[in-house]
């Protein structure tokens, strides 16, 4: 098989892969999976390229030529959704930690616990996630070490729970993003192909309660367009939002997206983080 052949192949079985994974989350869950480019070298040179191989992912960087692959992942915020909706169907509750980091020889880590009780205060299910923390590192850990860590620790602590695992191996993005901080084999800077992460500037925050759990509301400044939008976040996220000392005035960079609310449909954010 030659080395064209092999990169078909990766392709087409990568491509069967994401379609499994979209096929096994319901339908209301799915504007939650995003696509995460991943790359792998393919030669140690530089390979001659056609159109068609660059179609399929093919490039060069640094001497070698690399492919990169789009793969379907659950984002947090999705097995969020799914443990609100699981919960009130049953008539639970449920209680996520604040983030505890600790440190172990050289490396800081951080946990994240995830309880849920039935209607009479009886622990039903518990889980906690652990996930390192990746201080002076590139790529997502470059500017929010602390908040990418409790991100991936509480995907953790939901998966163990169940939420997300409609297929084999679907991970949430941020664990894998965290996957590869470890040591992938060969990490350049993707292009930005993401054409939903914009820039806002926050010009309004209020925080709230609401059935004892904290929310906030955003109104965001479109920096390119100029347009407001209003944006509601959930627990885990106020408390993201609480570590990053979001402030009027800061400038974010996020995706957002329309959810189902029980008054209507309202937006909040597929994942944000604090640019300045």
């Amino acid at each position: 098989m030659s080395w064209i052949d092999d990169i078909q192949d990766k392709v087409l079985a990568q491509n069967k892969k994401n379609m499994a994974v979209l096929a096994a989350i319901p339908e209301k869950y799915q504007h939650y999976v995003q696509m995460l480019e991943k790359s792998s070298r393919i030669s140690n040179k530089e390979e001659n390229l056609d159109q068609a191989l660059k179609d399929l992912g093919c490039n060069h960087y640094k001497g070698n030529t690399v492919l990169w692959l789009k793969i379907a992942y659950l984002t947090v915020m999705g097995k969020v959704a799914m443990l609100n909706d699981w919960a009130e169907i049953k008539g639970y509750d449920y209680i996520i930690s604040e983030a505890r980091f600790s440190q172990i020889g050289g490396m800081w880590s951080c946990d994240k616990q995830v309880t849920i009780f039935n209607s009479q205060g009886k622990i039903v299910k518990q889980a906690t996630g652990t996930s390192s923390v990746g201080f002076n590192n590139k790529g997502v850990d470059a500017t929010n070490p602390l908040e990418n860590a409790e991100t991936s620790a509480l995907g953790r602590a939901l998966t163990f729970l169940g939420f997300g695992t409609q297929t084999e191996n679907v991970a949430s993005l941020e664990e894998m993003n965290e996957a590869a901080r470890r040591g992938a084999e060969i990490e350049p800077e993707p292009e930005n192909n993401d054409e939903n992460q914009k820039l806002y500037v926050i010009d309004e925050l209020r925080a709230f309660e609401k059935d004892n759990k904290p929310i906030a509301k955003l109104k965001l400044l479109d920096q390119e367009t100029g347009e407001i939008s209003l944006v509601w976040l959930q627990s885990n996220q106020v408390l993201q939002a609480k570590h990053l000392g979001l402030e009027k005035g800061d400038l974010i960079q996020g995706v957002i997206a329309e959810i189902e609310g029980r008054q209507g449909n309202v937006n909040t954010f597929l994942e944000f983080k604090k640019v300045s």
